[in-house]
């Protein structure tokens, strides 16, 4: 077990499980097929330490403009200058095309985008991506997504349009689709060469400008009256349905500043700026009471003044205009109520609705890179820990029915009406957002755990959101016997996720002057604009593939350092090689690896990192595991009978219920022990020796469409497992003949939670925590399943010293029973005929069979 995310300093894992309590969902701590690791898992993960010692500076734009076009500004990206004490640097943004210089000022440094990275074919993330581009977000009629905006403005509707698109974008969000589709469009226009989207794009700006110059309002922009800001502000009492309208006006500015970034618009950021310009002068006539009630967003778990990241694109117009009354206006969305407890490492996110603050943080981080703001910094790096460590589930995603439950619920009762593992589960739009604010925590200090967080939620919730076949989106993502909803509206994980193919190209790669942080082992091809150098990344590690980058072009002998990440899933000895000859660096799991060189065309490095399958267990479960191959969580698939058209509205099957779960029935807790790799299917996996899960097939959650499934599984062995901590017995012999050890029951615990059992004979015994939080004694016949239960108030105890008269009849002839409690393992527990094992736990007494 490894507590705390990334494995610790120089330790070593000796397991095939992961408990995931606290830091990022179990990273380090990694197995193969037993033994430890070599040379044991890197401490702080930092290639080379953090980015410090760089240029100085309280924010800004990083000190250049770009070389483009036109001259215009870069937008300003994650941590382009200082971001706090010691002057510490932290990297921007890249350079974007059509003349605008990129995130973080013209410097090519920070994260590569779609504009400089290409996806190769290969791997799943470029077959979505070609999916959405060829259907769902080709698809789309810009004549539809403007026609609100057109509406409002009094302007005739174009090739005799009628409406807009129904749903969510001409109901309480009216016209956020076409914030999303400009964001989209821009970056499929880079990302693959289509230039379809660039005119499309193009076109919506056009006719926006168009719709701004005819409301005549000095700027303002949206698809929905002024008056609704009246509304939000307490000046009027209605607001035509619009419930959150600082939320749609971020989709639209959001938009345009991509269509100015990735296609060089230079109208798209006129209008940007004088929307920003319109809302910075609303907000300077408010009083700061009014501000903190329009901008606090605690007070309801479905609030009705959601803001999305309006302090995100106020600090993308600082960045490229240089305009401090942009930055001074992106803070009023910052507020002091959610920061400062985040600051000092509170945990108050729960009854949180979960997108709402998760966008806040985006925005709190895109400030902090810019301004070096200690508060900002401190708060947004914390929220981001709290959402990965306490709050996430084993995919990196978040949230029951859209809300944030206490620290460390994942498969308990939650806060969505108890319910354990709802249908309704990790919203997509909370991941979507949680990788933007993963990049901008990332350029502002590289870390090994912002990596490994990224490649788990962007495998197995980002792109396991999206059908492989229809390019149909997500809501929710259920994960233990229920199957997906594939939304046909315009909710908000529509608008999310047709940015999200496009989107695929991001956080790949990494730079700043010539050094290169390679974070994912994605096919994929970089311009490096501050070297020259193009680079080229064939293979897929998830799957076990060895990973080739070449040198495609570049001068004779050009110096770069490039840091490879050595991930915190690998199983066994990485292996690195340079055009053939093996390297000599200690290639740690959870750490970087460094080449520093004069790279030259033809130049190639291979690396190869050991994958295996593996478990991890849930934070307040531990007897409920996921099974994971290297980064790629699996999914055990449970069938499609009796299902329902999996393409409605996001709530239509939600009471559906669920197909059974089975437990796994084996005592290993390697799953290669009972999962059998399926022979010309990569990913996939049998189960087999398992009870009544044998036979059940697992695959990659992101290839497992429109059927039941689960993640979360029962394992039978972890209960068996789980007991050392505080106590165990197990023995073979008529329970008459055993007599308990003088005062052990006075250390029995008090309580002892609910927990499964392993059926070592027909008939068993644990303790179970009812729903009254009582405790229970359930005798079962392993055989027949028969159940019976018996309440006491201090059952623990009176079971004890109850031993030589156990009670229920049916345990007197019980050759084997076990008395379970939930912690975890402290050395494998293998009871035999004639002797009882008992765990050191405080107080108990070993004793022996007479």
């Amino acid at each position: 077990m490894v507590v705390g995310g990334a494995a610790a300093a120089g330790g070593s894992e000796t397991g095939v499980t992961v408990t995931r309590t606290g830091g990022i969902s179990g990273n380090g701590g990694l197995s193969g097929s037993g033994g430890p690791s070599a040379g044991g898992t890197s401490g702080n993960g930092r290639a080379g330490g953090s980015l410090s010692g760089g240029a100085t500076g309280t924010g800004g734009l990083g000190g250049a403009t770009s070389t483009g076009a036109g001259g215009t500004r870069g937008m300003g990206g994650g941590g382009a200058t200082g971001t706090g004490a010691g002057g510490t640097r932290g990297l921007g943004g890249t350079g974007g095309a059509g003349g605008a210089s990129g995130t973080g000022g013209g410097t090519g440094s920070g994260m590569a985008d779609a504009a400089h990275v290409r996806l190769l074919s290969g791997s799943p993330f470029y077959d979505r991506q070609q999916l959405h581009r060829t259907g769902y977000v080709s698809s789309l009629n810009t004549d539809k997504l403007l026609f609100p905006y057109r509406s409002l403005a009094k302007l005739s509707q174009a090739n005799g349009t009628t409406a807009g698109y129904a749903g969510w974008d001409t109901g309480f969000l009216v016209g956020h689709m076409t914030g999303h589709y400009l964001s989209a469009a821009s970056r499929m226009a880079v990302a693959t060469s289509d230039d379809t989207f660039k005119t499309k794009a193009n076109y919506v700006v056009a006719e926006l400008a168009k719709c701004q110059t005819a409301l005549g309002k000095n700027g303002y922009l949206a698809a929905f009256p002024t008056t609704v800001f009246d509304w939000l502000e307490g000046t009027s009492t209605d607001n035509g349905g619009i419930v959150v309208p600082y939320y749609t006006v971020h989709k639209i500015m959001a938009g345009l500043l991509d269509a100015y970034h990735y296609l060089g618009n230079q109208q798209a950021l006129d209008v940007a700026t004088k929307m920003g310009d319109y809302f910075q002068g609303r907000l300077a006539g408010l009083s700061a009471a009014t501000i903190e009630k329009i901008f606090r967003t605690d007070g309801s778990k479905n609030p009705q003044n959601e803001f999305g990241s309006m302090s995100d694109v106020y600090s993308g117009l600082y960045a490229i205009t240089g305009q401090q009354k942009y930055l001074d206006t992106a803070k009023i969305f910052n507020r002091s109520w959610f920061m400062t407890p985040l600051a000092a490492g509170q945990d108050n996110l729960q009854g949180l609705h979960g997108n709402t603050h998760i966008a806040q943080a985006v925005g709190i981080a895109h400030t902090a890179n810019l301004s070096g703001d200690s508060t900002s910094l401190q708060a947004s790096e914390n929220f981001w820990k709290l959402l990965t460590g306490k709050h996430a589930f084993t995919l990196g995603g978040n949230s029951f029915h859209e809300w944030l439950d206490k620290a460390g619920v994942e498969a308990g009762s939650s806060i969505d009406g108890g319910a354990v593992l709802p249908s309704t589960t990790a919203e997509t739009c909370n991941t979507h957002n949680m990788l933007k604010l993963t990049n901008l925590l990332f350029a502002r200090s590289p870390r090994i755990d912002y990596a490994d967080y990224y490649e788990r939620a962007l495998y197995n919730h980002v792109m396991a959101s999206i059908a492989p076949d229809t390019g149909n989106v997500t809501y929710f993502t259920p994960m233990y016997g229920n199957f997906r909803t594939y939304i046909n509206g315009t909710f908000c994980d529509n608008g999310n996720g047709i940015e999200s193919t496009p989107r695929y190209n991001e956080g790949i790669y990494f730079q700043q002057d010539s050094s290169l942080w390679i974070n994912l082992y994605i096919p994929s091809e970089l311009t490096w604009d501050a070297t020259g150098l193009t680079i080229r990344q064939e293979g897929n590690a998830a799957a076990g593939e060895p990973v080739t980058i070449t040198i495609e072009k570049g001068g004779d002998a050009t110096q770069a350092t490039l840091y490879l990440r050595i991930p915190s899933w690998v199983s066994g000895t990485p292996a690195l090689a340079v055009n053939g000859s093996a390297q000599t660096q200690s290639l740690n799991a959870g750490t970087y690896v460094s080449l520093n060189r004069q790279w030259k065309v033809g130049d190639v490095i291979t690396l190869t990192l050991p994958a295996a399958l593996r478990l991890e267990h849930a934070k307040d479960v531990t007897s409920m595991v996921s099974v994971f191959f290297g980064p790629i969580l699996l999914a055990g698939e449970l069938g499609s009978a009796n299902m329902p058209n999996d393409v409605a509205d996001k709530d239509a099957y939600l009471s559906t219920a669920p197909a059974t779960v089975p437990t796994i029935a084996n005592s290993s807790t390697n799953p290669a022990d009972w999962l059998q790799a399926v022979a010309g299917t990569p990913l996939a996996f049998k189960v087999h020796d398992a009870g009544a899960a044998s036979g059940i097939t697992f695959r990659p959650l992101y290839e497992v469409h429109h059927e039941r499934y689960s993640v979360y599984w029962t394992l039978q062995a972890a209960a068996l497992a789980a007991v050392a901590a505080a106590g165990v017995w197990g023995r073979s012999s008529n329970p008459q003949s055993q007599q308990l050890g003088h005062a052990a029951s006075d250390h029995a615990p008090a309580t002892i939670p609910a927990y499964n059992v392993v059926p070592m004979c027909s008939f068993f015994l644990c303790l179970d925590r009812g729903a009254h939080h009582q405790e229970e004694a359930v005798f079962s016949h392993g055989a027949r399943g028969r159940r019976a239960r018996a309440a006491q108030p201090s059952l623990s105890r009176h079971l004890l010293r109850g031993l030589s008269s156990p009670g229920p009849g049916r345990l007197r002839h019980c050759p084997t029973w076990l008395l379970l409690s939930p912690a975890p393992p402290a050395f494998p527990l293998r009871p035999t005929r004639e002797a009882l094992f008992l765990a050191k736990a405080s107080g108990f007494r070993q004793w022996k069979h007479r």
